[in-house]
């Protein structure tokens, strides 16, 4: 978790610390205040290679990943 800054209830926008075991929002409860984690991107930014991103075998292209999910590409 060293490059989570935290949680933010995607309900409230509450910003809570991460902590294992914590996916929801206290005040808006399991059904509406799921948390999404927030990133420090610019940390991760300044220590992952951009190599190793752009050149990843990981690295599926957009349209791989919507059609595995049903999903279409047509706008």
């Amino acid at each position: 978790m060293n490059n989570v800054i935290g949680l933010r209830c995607i309900n409230c926008g509450k910003e809570l610390t991460a902590k294992p075991g914590l996916y929801t929002c206290p005040a808006c409860g399991p059904k509406d205040g799921i948390l999404d984690v927030v990133y420090d991107y610019a940390k991760i930014k300044r220590s992952v290679p951009q190599e190793r991103v752009v050149y990843s075998k990981d690295r599926n292209s957009a349209g791989d990943r919507l059609s595995s999910c049903g999903a279409s590409n047509a706008v």
